[in-house]
């Protein structure tokens, strides 16, 4: 979800927020008591879907990131987008359960992200949320969002050529949007172009060599970096590798020195990666799998070492060894069970697991702090349509929050500027003398 826009930012620097929150329990469903007081046995497999299904805002027909992520909320512009749906049901996918609870809704908030066709060529075919429009980054996420729900027939193919058609760039790359030309283009967005492009059977509508070309230019001592000639690091690797393999180049990469840059962060030992998370672990385990090098690292460490990061609190997944209880993210739970899936190892998901509390979402108290600090006199309210509505809110309340800082600001300014100033005239002083001939007086 999308959190704190422009001033809303801003307000934020002179905020501080607790981060976590105690969530409460209740039974949970298909598993049986084990001996431990208030804990219970299921599976590894049911503990995810479970926390997944504790993750799910029905009524919206979206998913929270976290046990404590904050609601949706126009006040703070924080809304549901097509990654909220995406992640969750794609990993409901790979367990073959996205029957496990009711997802209708799902199809309901895609849908409600359509543009109307007297949009499109402003927005794009798609929204990435209420608040955001399209950009070619996402268009992966949002043809795959709608085509696990099934409503794929839903998507226009020749708004999404075009939209995407324009955004490429003379470079061969690809930029978000066809109208900002000072937007960068970038291997992120240029594989999320080739992707849907595939998908629609469309790629002869773009000039593919030249894209060949880009990616290539992403390449360097066996990685990839998310622009033209940048530093390489392990994250872009699998998009430069499966972009390649969209366009039936992948020879055109030296294999094992891809395989090298990759083990170079990789510690077999343990079946990970060096101070990383599990996201890093699943961006190496994927370029080994596309690559068809996945012999070169000890399967089953990895697989323990992934095992070893779901956490019998709540059945959740945490990032890295150590990590606390408030680091949970759905993102982690996908990365865990995409990896298994890369190494053909999901069965071991079957395995009994014992759960101690009952995964459910909370609204954190830091929320309910900031509004009431923030927006006192808020009221927000539902239009017929189900939208909730922009809210009244107390505008001198508002702008009163914010005047202690702003005295701040303004008693430190002058002393700031005669620092500032200060150091401006030593600097000049400086090079005056270095302009000066040797000998000559100061």
């Amino acid at each position: 979800m999308q959190h704190f826009k422009a001033l809303l930012i801003m307000m934020m620097l002179f905020v501080s927020f607790p981060i976590f929150s105690t969530h409460s329990s209740m039974a949970l469903t298909n598993t049986k008591q084990s001996s431990y007081v208030n804990a219970q046995t299921t599976t590894r497999r049911d503990a995810i879907i479970s926390y997944i299904q504790a993750l799910y805002s029905a009524n919206e027909g979206a998913f929270y990131s976290s046990l404590s992520d904050w609601p949706t909320d126009p006040r703070i512009m924080s809304y549901h987008d097509v990654i909220d749906v995406y992640d969750p049901i794609l990993t409901l996918s790979l367990l073959d359960a996205t029957t496990a609870f009711d997802i209708s809704n799902c199809s309901v908030f895609l849908k409600s992200l359509i543009n109307p066709p007297s949009e499109v060529e402003s927005l794009g075919p798609v929204n990435f949320s209420r608040i955001t429009s399209f950009q070619v980054t996402i268009s992966k996420a949002v043809v795959d969002a709608f085509e696990l729900v099934g409503i794929s027939e839903n998507l226009d193919e020749d708004d999404f050529e075009s939209f995407i058609r324009h955004s490429q760039r003379s470079s061969g790359g690809f930029s978000d949007n066809p109208w900002d030309t000072f937007l960068e283009e970038d291997i992120i967005a240029t594989y999320s172009a080739l992707y849907t492009l595939e998908y629609f059977d469309r790629l002869d509508a773009i000039d593919q060599s030249s894209a060949l070309s880009y990616i290539l230019s992403c390449y360097s001592n066996g990685g990839f970096s998310s622009i033209a000639g940048g530093e390489p690091t392990p994250d872009y690797v699998p998009l430069g590798l499966m972009g390649l393999e969209i366009l039936g180049a992948l020879d055109t990469i030296d294999r094992d020195e891809v395989i090298s840059f990759e083990l170079a962060s990789w510690d077999n030992d343990t079946g990970s990666v060096y101070d990383g998370t599990i996201v890093d672990v699943e961006r190496v385990v994927w370029s080994l799998s596309i690559l068809n090098a996945l012999d070169q690292i000890d399967v089953e460490a990895t697989v323990s070492w992934v095992l070893s990061r779901q956490s019998s609190a709540y059945g959740e997944f945490l990032p890295f060894p150590y990590a606390d209880l408030g680091d949970e993210r759905l993102e982690w739970a996908r990365a865990a069970v995409h990896i298994l899936a890369l190494l053909g190892r999901l069965d071991v998901l079957d395995q009994e697991f014992t759960v101690y509390m009952t995964p459910v979402h909370t609204i954190p108290q830091a929320y309910y702090d900031f509004i009431s600090r923030h927006f006192p006199s808020t009221t927000t309210t539902t239009g017929s349509n189900g939208y909730i509505v922009w809210p009244r809110f107390d505008l001198s309340a508002f702008v009163g929050s914010l005047v202690p800082s702003f005295l701040i600001i303004v008693v430190l300014s002058p002393a700031m500027y005669w620092v500032c100033s200060e150091r401006q005239e030593k600097k000049a002083r400086l090079q005056e003398r270095k302009k000066r001939k040797p000998g000559s007086k100061l």
